[in-house]
């Protein structure tokens, strides 16, 4: 993770550029948006300016197991997951919504990791719409 980082900041524009590469079709469509480069530069940059914890922090948790009863969990939940994320495996996000009680698991065909990026509103909606 120290070299990625290290990699990162040297040449930001390759960094991104191999995030598309590796991505998927969907992905790539999203990231071919200026805005959203924009978006994914700040927020990589940013992510990565205090070190290297933070990611780490996300790798580890497919790694180990949480320590949480996903059972006890009594408040309502949506998990949106593209079945063609090439970074968060669908499975293992599909696992994740079937373990939560009365979660509401949207499968979006077709979809990769940043499809969120064209459909914030839709999913602030969504929340917002939670019982208080």
């Amino acid at each position: 993770m120290s070299m990625a980082r290290a990699a990162y900041l040297a040449g930001p524009e390759t960094s991104y550029a191999t995030l598309r590469a590796m991505v998927s079709e969907s992905d790539r469509r999203v990231l071919s948006d200026p805005a959203m480069r924009t978006v994914i530069m700040d927020v990589t940059r940013e992510a990565l300016r205090p070190g290297i914890e933070g990611p780490m922090s996300d790798m580890l948790i497919f790694c180990r197991p949480w320590e949480i009863d996903l059972g006890a969990v009594k408040c309502p939940s949506v998990l949106w997951q593209g079945n063609s994320d090439h970074i968060v495996p669908a499975g293992v996000a599909f696992m994740l919504g079937a373990s939560l009680p009365g979660c509401s698991v949207r499968r979006l065909d077709g979809q990769g990791h940043f499809w969120i990026l064209e459909h914030v509103r839709e999913v602030l909606e969504a929340v917002a719409a939670f019982p208080a």
